[in-house]
């Protein structure tokens, strides 16, 4: 699973449509303590002058299944959207996705 993660992060990417002013990157990990890999996918505006026009938004996919388990996005006006975790608030999100991310704890349920 460890060596297979890198190749699961790809596959999150390539079946991701965006707009073409948008740019997409991701980062995934095998995360030893909960035997899973983990994919974080940012997307953002391409050129970064821009990057106030457009949201800038954080997924965090389950490698293995491809499942959505968490996001947070923040809009140009400051709005904010987010969903996962049971969280009340995006910083409570972005942790939990750290956490996650640097093989910590991580319990999306």
């Amino acid at each position: 699973m460890q060596d297979d993660c890198t190749r699961r992060g790809d596959w999150v990417l390539k079946n991701n449509a965006i707009g073409l002013a948008l740019s997409q990157e991701q980062v995934s990990r095998y995360n030893l303590t909960m035997n899973r890999c983990y994919v974080r996918a940012e997307i953002h505006a391409k050129k970064p002058d821009e990057f106030g026009k457009y949201d800038y938004s954080t997924y965090l996919f389950d490698g293995q299944t491809a499942e959505l388990l968490a996001y947070y996005i923040y809009k140009p006006d400051g709005g904010r959207a987010y969903l996962g975790f049971g969280c009340p608030d995006v910083g409570c999100i972005e942790e939990k996705v750290s956490a996650c991310m640097n093989g910590k704890d991580c319990d999306p349920q």
